[in-house]
């Protein structure tokens, strides 16, 4: 598994981390996700589909965002 750190922006699909900007820690399987808050060191499993969402909605985001503000 590799490890990475991200901020993502989350709505309802991590109910035990919470919804909004989180600083997680990711590991990335063949089947599923552990994504482990930074702050609060609570852990969850997903879905690779489902991290594949996050990410695609998280860089959805950060386009819309940065096109604003230049």
């Amino acid at each position: 598994m590799k490890t990475i750190k991200q901020w993502v922006m989350l709505h309802d699909e991590l109910p035990r981390i919470g919804s909004g900007f989180r600083h997680v820690n990711v590991s990335i399987g063949k089947k599923w996700v552990h994504v482990q808050s930074i702050t609060t060191k609570v852990r969850q499993r997903i879905k690779i589909k489902i991290w594949e969402e996050i990410e695609k909605s998280m860089k959805k985001y950060l386009e819309r965002n940065i096109n604003k503000n230049v």
